[in-house]
């Protein structure tokens, strides 16, 4: 091509991007006066009059779309035949591509983080400045004395974590006191509690710099130092997805909080009014608080037991009714008959499920040293694995010792499932509320985009049930806000865990869902907020 037919080429491009611009503009234009018109409407209590003039707007903003979308598509057209390159590749962005893997099995073989040094290589020491020194030495010493006392307690995870709140520090404190033991390789963290806190601290590194482009940014990462611990997650989750659209080139920011609902950001330049709404869901259930109860109090008198006799055991419990009707005496009771017989091992039938009890080694060596009850602990003394066929264990052994170890002496384990439909259902929960409840944030006469996130650390087949049941509901989402549009759905499904020794590892599975027709929003807006975009 000579130097005339380039500059040739670069000038059609250049009112072809002219002729974009005008086209988004004319169609922006039209989109917020339907806006406008909705505003007044839904503010007069929706007359007749009002309500037929935001139809109107609607219609003239529709047929304003159809004649724009006709110039594009011929537009596109001449420039594909004399150039062969669309205009969706001179202009659209390139958004993350998704795979098809749903299930937990899939996603935890295929997928790591693997970035967890490098992100607080980057960013750590730009966080900490952030933060006052003062505060950052008191919340360590609550976070060393939290630390002290999680350590000392009995052992008990649900799934692949550990069932205690945090008490006196606040949870910023605490991760960045686990992130301090990580990187300097101690052996007193928690690993259960690093595997979703230690990521968190990263990603929040990682988005830092698009966090401080937020308008309101800066501001709304010191309120959350303000906030109690059970509203961290989800502060936290406003922000990394604030500093996600940020790093993408939007103009974003936090929304005011006033005395009228209102969503939690505004994206200015995307040519349409649009506001992300973003919910956290709980860690627990209500079954599975009841559930953490009943079992507490189960391995407690079943330790007692057990330790009196001199014995060593799994003792595997399958609840058939629901947890919340289950005496924990009658277990005992149950099981009590069972550890006095002549053998003491075996399986049996009770009125509220079975039980099985299998001998456990007094005493186990093994090669290499680990944490105590670090995922490589437990396989070595209970053989538990967090993703098969069970809910739960608690456990304990005698004479702990170092808090890194090559043996264990006297083990006793209690693992469970609870298989009653009901609480299988109620342990995993869909969606559906918090998309409602992040529904009515949105604005009449606005674009809303929905983000939800949850922590899922139960078994591979609760997971995927869960995975299941949102599938299936979230295509037939109907929010019940007038005059608000919901153009998109974003799921975030965390999936913490600890590897071998205690290694933390987050593993991040987005589920979008657009509404209605349109399937673009992805390729603009932030999927995978705790880890890296694919």
């Amino acid at each position: 091509m000579s130097e005339n037919e380039h500059s040739a080429k670069d000038a059609e491009f250049a009112a072809a991007h002219a002729k974009l611009a005008e086209l988004q503009a004319r169609a922006g234009a039209s989109v917020a006066a339907h806006s406008a018109a909705l505003k007044m409407a839904a503010k007069a209590g929706w007359p007749d009059d009002l309500t037929e003039a935001a139809e109107r707007s609607l219609a003239a903003a529709e047929a304003l779309h159809r004649e724009a979308h006709g110039e594009l598509e011929a537009l596109d057209k001449y420039i594909i035949q004399k150039y062969g390159v669309s205009l969706s590749e001179l202009d659209k962005k390139t958004g993350p591509k998704f795979d098809s893997s749903f299930w937990k099995s899939e996603i935890t073989t295929t997928k790591t983080t693997g970035f967890l040094e490098e992100a607080l290589e980057r960013g750590l020491d730009k966080l900490l400045t952030q933060l006052s020194p003062h505060w950052l030495k008191r919340q360590y010493a609550l976070a060393q004395a939290e630390l002290n006392r999680r350590n000392a307690m009995p052992f008990m995870l649900i799934g692949n974590a550990r069932q205690e709140g945090i008490t006196s520090p606040h949870y910023l404190g605490y991760a960045l006191f686990l992130t301090d033991l990580f990187l300097n390789k101690k052996p007193e963290i928690e690993v259960y509690d690093a595997a979703l806190l230690i990521p968190m601290i990263a990603a929040l590194c990682d988005r830092l710099d698009g966090i401080h482009a937020v308008k309101g940014g800066k501001e709304n990462l010191q309120e959350m130092l303000r906030k109690p611990n059970g509203e961290f997650r989800g502060k936290l989750y406003e922000l990394l997805v604030a500093g996600r659209a940020a790093q993408k080139g939007y103009d974003v920011e936090f929304i005011a909080t006033g005395p009228e609902v209102s969503p939690d950001l505004r994206i200015h330049n995307l040519g349409v009014p649009l506001v992300i709404e973003c919910k956290f869901q709980s860690q627990w259930s209500e079954t599975e608080q009841k559930e953490i109860g009943a079992l507490r109090a189960i391995f407690d008198s079943l330790c007692e037991e057990y330790v009196r006799h001199g014995m060593t055991a799994a003792v595997e419990l399958t609840f058939v009714t629901r947890i919340a009707d289950v005496r924990p005496e009658l277990v005992l009771r149950d099981t009590k008959v069972q550890l006095d017989s002549l053998i003491p091992y075996g399986k049996c039938d009770a009125e509220w499920g079975t039980f099985e009890v299998l001998p456990l080694d007094p005493e186990v060596e093994w090669n290499e040293p680990t944490r105590l009850f670090s995922p490589n602990y437990l396989s070595h003394v209970f053989r538990w694995n967090a993703d098969e066929q069970w809910d739960g264990i608690c456990a304990s052994v005698q004479d702990k010792g170092s808090l890194v170890t090559q043996r264990a002496r006297l083990p006793f384990c209690v693992k469970w499932r609870l298989v009653h439909k009901a609480d299988e259902w109620a342990k995993a929960r869909d969606v559906m509320r918090s998309l409602q409840e992040a529904a009515n944030q949105v604005p009449v006469g606005e674009i809303g985009c929905l983000y939800v996130g949850f922590e899922d650390s139960h078994r591979g087949a609760l997971a995927d049930l869960r995975t299941r049941r949102n599938i299936d509901r979230l295509p037939n989402f109907h929010h019940r806000k007038r005059g608000a549009n919901i153009a998109h759905l974003l799921l975030n499904r965390l999936y913490p865990r600890a590897l071998g020794d205690g290694k933390p590892d987050l593993v991040e599975s987005c589920i979008p869902v657009s509404q209605g027709q349109a399937d673009e929003w992805p390729d603009f807006l932030p999927t995978t907020v705790f880890v890296p975009e694919p």
